[in-house]
């Protein structure tokens, strides 16, 4: 459907474009799985995988990585399918990538984007130092598979800037939110790159010289008509602002700046607009920062080994104990008392 708008086959706030997900049936096939027993009780027709830019709800398509790695038995089932996929299956964000000037533009473009393929999770590009990290954070409340879900993302980075790059980019490294597995080669194997886990967030770190890479198949005019025809098909919200917000609030979270003022100035605006615009949505920064530090929590209580003062130092507290009494409004339980009762 690349000269087609997306076709959204379900009710969904928070939808998700197909992509690399169509080579299901064939990754199931290796392991004598067929699709439709996957597709059993996750909601979703066998219809929506036919096609690439079809869109499914999110914590669907999260729901059915679960039953392909259970029913598999194959823990590394999503890094697997990560390993067969690329930037070219991200469609018009895709094309838009191998028509930038550079691998920088290649990469913000794609941020600028990407809810065009998913409002269930961010792509961002932030400083880490002296390097950049070309990230992905879920912020969609309901998903499973997260350790699915995460080794998939980071495998297609990987490919996708040695592939646009012909090779002249690898990341330094891959990070990982969840536990280190026994097996842990084998994801080096696979994307090609050092990994390591327990981290707070998923990515590939990428060296600043990288990102003045030129993309050699780049084409401007193409270029051009990608961004008019994307613009003319990015999906149309009651609450703009709000889902623009929550998509780059994990990077200042990062970053250490979870600010008002942090966000205003990403967006060029002053704190006064963006409270306002944010108002007539019926919402507030805080609000936002509160939902997506609570997703981000829970995730790296449940699928890493962090330990709670080094979460409450991702989460951009200041303090530990400001991370538990917040925690605490949220869920009703202590940091620890909620991962000890998940875990059992």
């Amino acid at each position: 459907m690349t000269d087609m708008s997306a076709k959204n086959l379900y009710s969904s706030d928070a939808p998700q474009r197909v992509g690399p997900l169509i080579r299901l049936p064939r990754l199931l096939g290796e392991f004598g799985v067929g699709i439709e027993s996957a597709l059993q009780g996750t909601g979703i027709e066998p219809r929506a995988l036919d096609d690439p830019d079809n869109l499914i709800p999110y914590s669907k398509a999260a729901l059915l990585l679960d039953r392909c790695a259970n029913m598999t038995r194959c823990s590394n089932f999503g890094l697997l399918l990560g390993s067969w996929s690329d930037y070219r299956d991200l469609g018009l964000p895709g094309q838009l990538m191998a028509n930038a000037p550079n691998l920088e533009v290649a990469l913000s473009s794609l941020v600028s984007v990407q809810q065009m393929n998913s409002r269930g999770a961010s792509v961002y590009l932030h400083r880490s130092g002296e390097n950049w990290v070309f990230g992905y954070g879920i912020y969609a409340p309901d998903a499973v598979a997260r350790q699915q879900i995460y080794p998939l993302i980071v495998a297609m980075m990987a490919n996708s800037v040695r592939v646009l790059t012909n090779g002249a980019v690898r990341p330094i490294e891959c990070m990982l939110p969840t536990r280190q597995p026994d097996d842990a080669g084998y994801f080096v194997a696979l994307i090609g790159a050092p990994v390591r886990f327990n981290q707070p967030e998923a990515g590939i770190l990428l060296p600043p010289s990288a990102l003045d890479t030129p993309i050699p198949a780049a084409s401007s005019a193409a270029l051009e008509r990608l961004h008019t025809l994307i613009a003319s098909r990015m999906p149309v919200t009651e609450q703009v602002w709000t889902g623009r917000v929550k998509h780059a609030i994990r990077p200042l979270i990062l970053r250490g700046q979870p600010t008002t003022a942090s966000m205003a100035a990403s967006f060029g605006l002053n704190v006064r607009t963006l409270a306002r615009h944010l108002e007539m949505e019926g919402t507030t920064f805080q609000t936002l920062l509160d939902i997506v530090r609570y997703s981000m929590a829970r995730e790296l209580l449940l699928i890493t080994e962090m330990t709670i003062g080094d979460i409450a130092d991702a989460l951009a507290y200041t303090h530990q104990s400001s991370f538990a009494e917040a925690f605490g409004r949220w869920s009703g339980l202590t940091p620890s008392e909620w991962r000890t009762a998940q875990r059992n």
